[in-house]
């Protein structure tokens, strides 16, 4: 499916989580692209939308997000959610839940490195890059800078990557607790496709989310098939869910650009119009 510019960016990463940019410089990077509404959608925090409250450009609308990282009948799963309050209960603690548990898990990571590569202070140095609980692009970027890798990818081909050293086992809630914990905002099932599940799995996935008080999937995410776009559409229809689009922006020079996915499917409810937004 062929991707077009939308004035609604509903899926992007700054540097609070796996992104390059920082929150202005990403919504600086949105009002340069005409994105008039743009939801920051870090993993498991709301950080940059607090630092963009007093700063924020006056031409970009944010749209308080975050992309919760939950587990599912054993497989990790991520839920979009959007529009709620900034000073949401139910979305501060599980903001703070998972900030416990991406530190352990970064201390098990570092751990490891540190006494494989005969290293120290990886950690301290993570959280200054990361300005807070690092994960692991964090900690890809503080080896290139001891010189440990050349690059952030080679970082992951060596060591962080799936399958290796660095590659530590997450603890996340489960998709039951991060639903009632979200309850104040609109709940979007995230790149369903990304998942590698059968269509079957991924209706029955799509059953328990609507269960729990999921509104929504992701239907246009660059890359995505014509035949997986259609099977979104009809399981969309049929467990009546929105749809949403984002690009999953997380950093300049890839082939993702801010802003750019395929088209909504006409005459279908969709995020945008549920939160009064221009698409």
């Amino acid at each position: 499916m062929f991707p077009v510019s939308h004035s609604f960016e509903a899926h992007c990463h700054s540097s609070c989580s796996d992104g390059a940019l920082s929150p202005a410089d990403l919504a600086r990077e949105a009002g340069c692209r005409g994105i008039r509404t743009l939801a920051i959608t870090d993993h498991d925090n709301f950080r940059a939308v607090r630092l963009l409250m007093d700063s924020r450009p006056s031409d970009v609308r944010l749209i308080p997000a975050m992309e919760m990282s939950v587990v599912w009948r054993r497989m990790t799963l991520h839920v979009l959610t959007y529009g709620f309050p900034a000073d949401d209960p139910g979305h501060l603690e599980f903001e703070s839940l998972q900030s416990r548990n991406r530190h352990l898990r970064a201390e098990r990571i570092v751990f490891k490195l540190e006494r494989k590569l005969g290293v120290s202070g990886l950690m301290a140095a993570s959280r200054e890059v990361a300005g807070g609980t690092p994960g692991r692009p964090h900690i890809a970027q503080v080896l290139v800078e001891r010189g440990v890798v050349r690059s952030h990818a080679e970082a992951f081909d060596k060591w962080l990557g799936q399958g290796r050293m660095g590659d530590v086992k997450s603890h996340w809630p489960t998709l039951e607790e991060a639903m009632h914990l979200s309850r104040n905002g609109i709940r979007v099932l995230a790149h369903p496709v990304k998942y590698r599940m059968t269509a079957t799995r991924l209706r029955e996935c799509l059953a328990d989310f609507r269960a729990l008080g999921g509104e929504g999937v992701e239907v246009a995410s660059p890359g995505i098939s014509s035949g997986w776009y259609g099977q979104l559409q009809e399981m969309a229809r049929k467990q009546d869910l929105l749809v949403s689009g984002g690009s999953d922006f997380h950093r300049p020079g890839s082939w993702v650009v801010l802003g750019r996915y395929p088209r909504l499917p006409e005459g279908m409810p969709s995020l945008a119009e549920r939160l009064g937004v221009l698409q």
